[in-house]
């Protein structure tokens, strides 16, 4: 039994279910369960796919269930539905097998589970005194709690609610549900999201039966320093780990053997373009996707921030979401270079192919071409004026080869900036920053012409000084997912906002500022570096923000907008944002 989300998880349900029917021996039934709301969307590739698998479609429905919404809830909602089988095992759709285990494996006892080692809630959030009272309120056996401290060897038995197998007549997953609902409910217990389904699951099992067993330690298992060959059932949590643990090889040949398919990259791609065109062809208003992508030191993190903030795109990161690039590449052991560089550039590799990979980099348009996302996404693309971005980068270089920063702006300006892979540049290619930076605009230009209707380009100083015509246009296509739209309220980096406002920012990237700290001999090698005619190109397709009307009496930053008019409303959505230059006045300054 696995949810399978309409669109973002619909592959790693069926990659699941190959994986299952490749290396589950044994009789058993499979089940997709999926929201009855988004049945209507579920991709006809992927109904194929389920079909070739033997497995059957399920729906939930979980309107007024939880309240707020509580997606991690969907699996407690559909382990109450009515199956004709005694034993349920429900299985996390980011988890698939890498080699032979029998069912009865994942069948011990009435209720098998598997512990957690680290129980984030019960350490982090500091609520082990809650248990005692959650023990008290469901009348938990004190024997019964003993005997399971007993197995998982902890004080308070915690697990993971990513795999869990009962038999029907213990009327598990009822109590499962009227725990999850009224622990939810419950006020005096904090920060129980996104660990609710997890904080119920001991409870439920220790009321409903003595008979709680462990999982062996190989099934259910994220890869970190342990190698992959003694794992059974692996928790990967998205496609880039997935690559660079290694498991990937273990998911290529059950799509080969299972699904038919030429390769992992081609299953891959089957459902992912499927997905998108299953009745979610996107208008003006409703692409999926935003790629945002802009040299180092020009807002791509302020951009991607407030996109998540304001509308339901998704921007695609090559960072796995809930963990750092940092915690990422501790954890890949095997078959990677000693250089956490290269780790990095396989990183930007592993994520071309649905992510477009590192945002910083020079845009490959053939491989881009290539991507199932390609044609739902909106690529936002920002730049800075050249000085702005010149004194930005002296003073961040973000360079992981050029360890010792230059003592002046010339010295900077002189010195060749050392790239990587991920860079997407000639490997011959050698140029100062300035140099670097106009390559990878360059490339701006070319995706303007490869994609000029999902295609926005803004300045960087635009995007702070208005705020309010920056959403507007975003909302131009994007579904907002709140009624007043909002810009950030500190647009700073992390390590000045406790010195720097918006405010702050506004007046640094004002006209008279551009080439404030330059000195004759700065702004001489400036001018023979520039490239005209570039940024007069840049400058015929850059978001002109002046043209978004906004209303005449809102203060920047506390913006407060009616919702976007919808399909069938009187008013007509916003059109594509008219491009033209805006930073004429900058521009002009700079060349004087």
């Amino acid at each position: 039994m696995m949810i399978a989300p309409s669109h973002e998880l619909e592959w790693q349900a069926l990659l699941l279910g190959a994986t299952i029917r490749n290396y589950v021996k044994g009789e058993y039934n499979l089940y997709f369960c999926i929201e009855d709301t988004q049945l209507p969307q579920l991709a006809q590739s992927t109904r194929n796919f389920i079909r070739q698998l033997g497995g059957t479609i399920r729906t939930i429905s979980n309107r007024g269930v939880f309240n707020p919404e509580y997606k991690i809830g969907n699996k407690v909602i559909a382990s109450t539905l009515e199956y004709p089988e005694d034993r349920i095992v429900f299985l996390d759709s980011d988890t698939i097998f890498v080699r032979s285990v029998d069912i009865s494996e994942l069948c011990r006892g009435e209720i098998a589970v598997q512990e957690v080692f680290f129980p984030l809630w019960t350490r982090n959030v500091g609520q082990n005194g809650v248990w005692d009272q959650l023990y008290g309120r469901y009348s938990i056996d004190q024997d019964r709690l003993k005997r399971l401290r007993d197995r998982s060897g902890h004080t308070f038995p915690y697990f993971n609610a990513g795999l869990v197998s009962f038999d029907k007549k213990t009327g598990f997953a009822q109590e499962w549900l009227r725990i999850s609902r009224e622990i939810d409910a419950d006020s005096t217990i904090t920060q129980k999201r996104p660990w609710l389904d997890q904080i119920a699951l001991s409870l439920a099992a220790m009321r409903v039966s003595d008979d709680t067993a462990l999982v062996k330690n190989t099934i259910n298992i994220r890869p970190r320093r342990r190698r992959a060959h003694d794992i059974v059932l692996a928790h990967y949590t998205n496609l880039v780990f997935l690559r660079s643990s290694g498991l990937a090889r273990a998911a290529d040949f059950a799509v080969r053997r299972v699904l038919k398919c030429r390769s992992f990259e081609h299953f891959l791609y089957q459902v992912l373009k499927g997905a998108n065109e299953a009745g979610r062809t996107p208008d003006n208003k409703n692409y999926p996707f935003a790629k945002v992508m802009g040299e180092r030191n020009t807002g791509t993190n302020l951009i991607e921030s407030t996109i998540r903030r304001n509308f339901r795109a998704r921007p695609l990161i090559t960072s796995p979401e809930g963990a750092t690039l940092r915690n990422l590449m501790n954890e890949i052991t095997a078959g990677i270079p000693e250089h956490p560089l290269a780790w990095r550039d396989l990183l930007h590799e592993y994520s071309m192919d649905t992510q477009f990979g590192w945002k910083h980099a020079r845009p490959d348009i053939p491989r881009f071409r290539k991507n199932a996302n390609w044609d739902y996404t909106v690529f936002i693309l920002t730049y800075k004026h050249p000085a702005f971005w010149l004194k930005s980068m002296f003073k961040r270089p973000y360079n992981p080869f050029q360890k010792q920063k230059a003592e002046r702006l010339r010295d900077f300006m002189t010195r060749d900036f050392a790239l990587t892979d991920r860079d997407c540049l000639p490997y011959d290619f050698i140029g100062t920053p300035l140099a670097i930076y106009q390559e990878k605009l360059r490339g701006y230009l070319e995706l303007a012409q490869a994609a000029p209707e999902r295609t926005l380009i803004f300045s960087y100083e635009d995007i702070i000084r208005k705020q309010e015509s920056f959403l507007l246009a975003l909302s131009g296509h994007f579904q907002q997912s709140r009624e007043k739209l909002e810009f950030l309220s500190n647009a700073a980096k992390s390590e000045d906002r406790s010195t720097l406002t918006t405010a702050d920012y506004v007046r640094k990237y004002s006209d008279k500022n551009i080439f404030a700290g330059f000195t004759s001999q700065d702004l001489a090698i400036y001018k023979q570096q520039i490239d005209d005619e570039l940024f007069a190109q840049l400058a015929q397709v850059t978001v002109d923000l002046d043209k978004i009307p906004v209303a005449p009496d809102l203060p920047t930053g506390s913006m407060t907008l009616t919702p976007v008019p919808q399909a069938g409303n009187e008013a007509a959505p916003l059109e594509q944002p008219p491009r033209k230059f805006s930073l004429s006045s900058l521009w002009a300054a700079s060349r004087k």
